[in-house]
Parts: structure tokens; C-alpha cells; sequence
């Protein structure tokens, strides 16, 4: 591949005929790499020769900034007064990158195409004629975290879901999913993200009397984050339990004590053919790359350095780059007069276009890309996801991040051959998703009748007997403490029974 380091400025496409629009958020850290990567598909779409009947294809591209504590309904205002700005004075054919659903609608009202290449919190699973997510759905996560509960036989568990499109949405299609693979959800905690807290009720009061033992937390980044502020104060992350989160995280606020408390965590996220060797396009990764070095090299982080939000973002415009490709002479688009108000505008023929985007089928920079003519998602032949495992370094002064397990083809594989999941206590076994006993010390009253118990004539005064027996094997396969009581003299059977209720002993055997 060749290497470019002279600098050069982005060549001005604001005034081409038919134009492309990027939007990118800018709390997203991958925003700089994904506005580079748009700009180097249009790019590049020039290198190729493509063009719509003659006339190359250009580009304007816009950061959403958010501009308050609680931003974001403001943040969506934003993005739609940049939207109808740019309609309005220009031919926009088409949308990349930061989708939240009033584009969407608003996309759909005037015919636009528009292109999901970011994780949107407030894009919910409605469907829009003209959205396309080049991202895997929720739905489709959904169902890769069901069938990971498949391939360790786990059957229940609990969902933390904030309150809000992106958390809801998520608890639905995990219920569906869950429903279809016969896995239970005993509790649902609800996490307010205005208030930071769970709106249910105490957290390890919730946990810790449930049956299930593993949380399946559906939230974004900073959610996620603020969920597990609230389990470290409340003790529940811990060897007791599984977390199993839908975000990425970073751990570098906590002390070296709150880290290792993360052991066993694992992280299901979207990832891209290249990190599970899975085909992808290397000529269009290599040429744009050189494209992306000539124009922007301060931003550029090497080949194996570009974030999957660029890579996907790359594929949203190729998307459409390609569909308007095949556009035949016949085929024009055109908008009505729309000066005076953009939601007056509307785009003419739009059909031609979204039929050839419904049908198109090529190898990207993530891997294939391939739509449902139903729904216009992403097809799961090339959706991948990744999990990674929060274990403990060598020394075990630390913890890292350890790619464990891949998706693909809706099945999960190992990532490498032979890797070791840590699971939380740093057990190497599989986790079980109900309490057990292990270690767990037990008040064990035994009913002082022979044979069942046989006091034997020695200085230690040790019982024999049926009963006994039986509890020293329910000890073995259940690893309890057991803490053995004669019965008191003064004790009626009856009376054991009510102790027993009143928590008096754990168990009594006789």
C-alpha cells in the first residue's frame, strides 16, 4: 500500500450537483475517524469514476455538538436544523452516520435514503421506508446474547435496562429473544439516567433474594457505567454474580481494589470482519486508506488502528455510493421547488434508488453487506459480534480485557482455539446462573433418634448414623460448610420445624 504524508486539503465538493450528508456525533470518540472515512468514500468514488449520469458526487458533512448537561433532546433539534438547512439549499440525496429516529421520520417524509452507521441510543426498532442500519440491530445482539445463554445451558436471568428509546427497545427484543430460546427473566430493574438510580428498589436487596445469578445489563456507555457505579457500592459485583454487558466500558477511574471486582465481566459488542478473520474488501481498505493519508494524515491511526465506527461508516456511504451507480439514464431523481421550507421538499423517484440499495450485496470494509427487504437491516451473514472477559493479569495485581468468544453465522466459536474464560471468583468451571452453596456455611439440626444419628463412646463425642451420611454426600457435590447441631433435649419435632422458619437453623435432617 502506498504511503502518502504530504498533506493536502480535502477537495471542496459543497458544490456538486448531488450530494451525500454526514452527520456524526460528537460524543462519540470515533467521530474525527468516521468523518474521515465519509470523506475519503466520496473520495474515492472520484478515484473509481462514479458518478450519477456524468456528474460526480459530492459531499457536506456536520458535527451534532452537544450544548447542555442534559442535551438530548436539544442535540436532536440540532441535528434536524442542520438537516433541513442543508435540504433546503442543496441536492442532498442521501444521509450517513448518526441517525436519531425525528431524521429518520424526517428522511422518510421527503424521500431521503438515509444510512444508520453509529450505535444511535434513540433510534428505536421502528421501521422507516428509506433507514438502513449497516450496524447489526438490536434485535440481531439480542439474539446473539440468547444463544449465549444457549451454549452454557443458562435458563434465567435478570435485565437492567435504562428508561429510556435505546433501553426499552433493548428490553423488548431481549424478551422476544429470550422467549424463543425458553431462558426466563425473573426481574426487570429500571435505571433512571436523569436521577442515576434504580427506580425498583434496593439493588443488592433485589439481587441477592432473586434466584437468578446473572444480570444482562441493555444501556449505553455511560449508563453502563453509572450502573456499575451503583453495584459496587451495593457489593453485587462480585464472584456471586455474572455481568454480562451490551456497551463497551473503561475501568480507569477505579482504584486497584474496584478493579478486580470487574473479574468475570463479560462484553458482548459489535465488531467487524478483519478482528475475527472473517473476508473483507483489502483493495477498498488499502485505497482509501492512501486517500485518507494524502488528505488528513494527523488523524490517521494506521490500518489496524481504525475504529469500527469508521469502517461502518464506510460502508453506509459505499452503500449508496454503489446503488446510485446503478442508476440506468432513465432513472432521474429530482427534488420539488423546496426554498421556502424543507419540509415541503421531496425527492422524486426515490424507488429507483432504494430498490438497487434492497438488492445490493458486496464486500465491504466490515464484511459483506446485504440487506432484509423487510426490515432494511443489516443480514446476520454479515453481522459479528465479540466477547471480551474481564480477567486478572498474571501477577493478579490487575485486570485486562481478553477477547474470548466471536459470532458468526449465528453461532458463537471460540476466539482463538483453547481460550480460558475466567469466570467470576476467577473460576475456570462455567458459571451457573442460580445461588449455590459452596463455601457457604449451613446450620445443620439433626433429630437425635437411632439409626439416623449414633452417638459414638469416644472423647470427641462424633455422630454416626443414616443422617450423617446423607448430609456428608449432599456436602460433597453442594461444597457447603455443614455446622452440625444435636437436637436439644428440650426440642419437640414440631418445635424443629417452626425453628427452622424462624431461620433458626438452615437445615434439618432426620
Amino acid at each position: 500500500m502506498m504511503v502518502v504524508t504530504n498533506r493536502c486539503d480535502w477537495p471542496k465538493m459543497d458544490s456538486s450537483f448531488i450530494q451525500l450528508l454526514g452527520l456524526f456525533d460528537t460524543t462519540n470518540p470515533d467521530t474525527l475517524q468516521s468523518q474521515a472515512m465519509f470523506k475519503s468514500a466520496l473520495a474515492l468514488s472520484h478515484l473509481y469514476n462514479i458518478t450519477y449520469h456524468g456528474y460526480p458526487l459530492g459531499w457536506q458533512d456536520f458535527n451534532i455538538i452537544d450544548s447542555s448537561y442534559n442535551s438530548e433532546s436539544i442535540s436532536i433539534i440540532n441535528e434536524l436544523d442542520i438537516t433541513c438547512q442543508a435540504v433546503s439549499n442543496s441536492e442532498i440525496i442521501g444521509i450517513v452516520g448518526s441517525i436519531n429516529s425525528l431524521i429518520a421520520l424526517f428522511a422518510e417524509k421527503i424521500g431521503i435514503p438515509s444510512m444508520a452507521s453509529f450505535t444511535s441510543d434513540i433510534l428505536s426498532r421502528n421501521q422507516y421506508s428509506t433507514l438502513h442500519r449497516v450496524l447489526p440491530t438490536d434485535i440481531t445482539k439480542a439474539l446473539a446474547i440468547a444463544q449465549l445463554f444457549t451454549k452454557y445451558e443458562w435458563t434465567q436471568c435478570v435485565v437492567i435496562n435504562t428508561i429510556d428509546l435505546y433501553g426499552l427497545n433493548g428490553l423488548d427484543v431481549l424478551t422476544e429473544q429470550f422467549n424463543k430460546n425458553s431462558v426466563r427473566i425473573v426481574n426487570k430493574i429500571r435505571f433512571d439516567t436523569i436521577t442515576q438510580t434504580i427506580l425498583d428498589g434496593d439493588l443488592e436487596q433485589l439481587l441477592i433474594t432473586g434466584t437468578a445469578r446473572i444480570i444482562v445489563v441493555w444501556a449505553n456507555s455511560n449508563a453502563t457505567m453509572s450502573i456499575l457505579d451503583n453495584a459496587i457500592k451495593q457489593n453485587v459485583l462480585s464472584s456471586k454474580f455474572l455481568w454480562i454487558l451490551t456497551s463497551n466500558i473503561t475501568l480507569d477511574k477505579y482504584n486497584s481494589t474496584e478493579r478486580k471486582k470487574f473479574v468475570g465481566t463479560l462484553i458482548v459488542d459489535t465488531t467487524v470482519g478483519s478482528v475475527i478473520n472473517e473476508p473483507v474488501n483489502t483493495t477498498l481498505l488499502n485505497n482509501v486508506c492512501d486517500i485518507w493519508q494524502q488528505y488528513e494524515p494527523e488523524t490517521f491511526p494506521g490500518q489496524n488502528g481504525i475504529s469500527p465506527s469508521a469502517l461502518f461508516t464506510f460502508d453506509a456511504a459505499w452503500t449508496l455510493i454503489q446503488s446510485l451507480k446503478g442508476l440506468n439514464t432513465t432513472e432521474q431523481l429530482y427534488y420539488s421547488n423546496c426554498s421556502t421550507n424543507c419540509f415541503d421538499c421531496q425527492l422524486y423517484n426515490v424507488n429507483y434508488l432504494l430498490n438497487i440499495v434492497q438488492n445490493i450485496s458486496f464486500l465491504g470494509l466490515t464484511g459483506l453487506v446485504s440487506y432484509d427487504s423487510q426490515t432494511n437491516d443489516r443480514l446476520s451473514n454479515g453481522s459479528y459480534f465479540l466477547i471480551q472477559n474481564i480477567q486478572p493479569t498474571t501477577n493478579l495485581n490487575d485486570i485486562h480485557f481478553m477477547s474470548v468468544l466471536k459470532w458468526i453465522n449465528s453461532k458463537w466459536y471460540d476466539y482463538i482455539d483453547r481460550n480460558l474464560i475466567v469466570w467470576p471468583g476467577i473460576q475456570l468451571n462455567p458459571f451457573v446462573d442460580y445461588p449455590t452453596l459452596d463455601s457457604i456455611p449451613l446450620r445443620i439440626c439433626v433429630v437425635n433418634v437411632e439409626p439416623f444419628i449414633i452417638m459414638e463412646n469416644n472423647s470427641n463425642h462424633s455422630m454416626i448414623g443414616y443422617s450423617m451420611d446423607i448430609i456428608n454426600v449432599l456436602q460433597q457435590q453442594l461444597g457447603f460448610i455443614p455446622n452440625i447441631i444435636l437436637q436439644p433435649s428440650n426440642r419437640t419435632r414440631d418445635q424443629l420445624i417452626d425453628d427452622l422458619v424462624n431461620n433458626v437453623y438452615d437445615m434439618v435432617v432426620g
